[in-house]
């Protein structure tokens, strides 16, 4: 598979560049993430069994995988071990100077929350305020919602709030 540079492929794939929560972001479907490839970029899917088991050969410099599924039904203690992971592993992938194409099943929860804890957990920016951009991107570039999922948003909100944030 050609590798597409990450910021040509966001105006032609399903994907948003979130330069305001990085410049070397993107947030991306499945469908999407299959096209960013390359040596200077890291692929990372937080999804369940079946989305990974698709990506598995990707041919990325980097591809991480977290299995989490979008429910309503996740405890919180098994929220903050899974988007913890995730966003360390996000953390360390734009610490290595790689572009990152974080990617879920459609884009729209797991992906987004892994962002937004990121964001509490490694910046000084305000999470609500990147949750409010994130929405707005995606529904601009992609005609898609972002964090439909209340419980994520419940546990996130709960998350800041033991953090400070």
């Amino acid at each position: 598979m050609p590798s597409i540079s990450p910021l040509t492929a966001t105006s032609t794939i399903d994907a948003v560049h979130l330069n305001k929560i990085s410049p070397r972001l993107i947030l991306c479907s499945k469908a999407g993430s299959q096209l960013l490839s390359g040596k200077d970029v890291a692929n990372i899917t937080v999804a369940g069994e079946n989305t990974v088991k698709f990506l598995k050969h990707h041919p990325s410099a980097y591809r991480a995988f977290v299995i989490a599924s979008d429910t309503h039904k996740m405890s919180y203690t098994e929220f903050k071990h899974i988007f913890e992971r995730a966003s360390a592993l996000l953390n360390k992938a734009l610490l290595c100077d790689f572009w990152v194409a974080l990617s879920c099943y459609a884009g729209i929860n797991r992906s987004v929350t892994t962002i937004l804890m990121y964001v509490i957990r490694y910046t000084k920016k305000d999470w609500k305020s990147m949750r409010d951009y994130i929405r707005k991107q995606n529904k601009i570039v992609r005609g898609l919602p972002a964090l439909s999922n209340t419980t994520f948003e419940e546990f996130l909100t709960r998350y800041a709030q033991q953090h400070g944030r």
